[in-house]
Formats: structure tokens, sequence, C-alpha cells
């Protein structure tokens, strides 16, 4: 069933080991830049992509994929009535509807990305297994981990209102 027609759980009466549904706004304990700009988030997944010739080096040159980057900094989801620790292992986490940002990369224009971000004060929902802290995570009551089907699914319901600087809408190198 779709994440955003799932019932939502209060973060004081989650318990460990149940899959739950939590919707709150986010809160960073600490912000990472998207590599090679300036823009702060909490998580980001970006693709990277280069303009050349296709591997038989035959027809037009074309934009190729090149690689793909995801890191996540951990944060709080903040309901009201608790907070719950989201770790920075990405395995398994899963973000849809984010901000999205894009660039080019290089001098030359021949390099160029798009990053789909999760910012502070950005209002999520999140399906996952309800677990306790481990290590070093710091001390709230729960943290969220990836479910019973192997991920922790996270929708951005409401954007925070701040603009995210874009780069040039992808211009074919001369």
């Amino acid at each position: 069933m779709f994440l955003r027609f799932r019932s939502r759980t209060k973060i004081e009466k989650v318990t460990k080991s149940s899959d739950v549904v939590i919707e709150g706004r986010v809160i960073a304990k600490d912000t990472i830049s998207v590599s090679g700009t300036s823009v702060r988030c909490v998580y980001y997944d970006k693709m990277k992509e280069s303009y050349q010739r296709p591997m038989r080096g035959a027809g037009r040159k074309m934009w190729i994929p090149q690689g793909v980057e995801q890191r996540c900094a951990g944060f709080y989801i903040d309901d009201g009535t608790g907070r719950v620790w989201i770790p920075e292992k990405t395995d398994g986490l899963l973000v849809r509807e984010g901000v999205t940002t894009r660039g080019l990369e290089g001098k030359k224009g021949i390099r160029r990305y798009v990053a789909q971000l999760l910012r502070e004060g950005d209002i999520i929902r999140a399906r996952g297994a309800v677990d306790t802290p481990r290590g070093s995570e710091p001390a709230v009551n729960f943290s969220l981990r990836a479910g019973k089907k192997g991920r922790l699914e996270i929708l951005v319901r409401r954007r925070l209102s701040a603009p995210v600087e874009q780069g040039d809408r992808h211009p074919k190198p001369k």
C-alpha cells in the first residue's frame, strides 16, 4: 500500500521491533554538503553523468551515467511527542519526492549531476522497524531501521521553503 495513505503512529506509542509509519519534522544533528557543491543537507542521492560517445565509439555523443553516490548524516524525526533516530547507514534507505538540485561539474561542462536531497525542517513520513540505538548512536529511546522488506522508506510530505541553488539547465557542451 502507498506510504502516504498508511496510518501513522505517534513516537510516544512505538514499541521495540514493531513496524511503524512515523510522520514528523527532520531535525539535524549534523549536516553534510553534496560533493562538489555548497548545498547543505542531511541526506543526498547523487547521480553523475558525462557527455561522451557510446562505448563502441560510433554515433553521436550522449549523456552516459558514470556513478551514484548516496550519503546520510544521521538525523532525528520529531513529531511533537518524541524523537526517533535515523542512523547514518544508508543500506536499504529509499527517499522519495525530496528536493532536486542539478548542475554542471568541471570547467568544460562535460559532466553534470542530479541530486535528491533531504534537508533539516522538511516534513517526512518514514516506514521502518523500531530498534534501540546501537554503539555510538545518540541516546534516544528508539531508532528506525530497515523493516521486514529490507528497506527504510521515507516520503517527503512538505519541503523546506528555502530554495536550493540550481546550476545551468544542462546545455550541451561545444
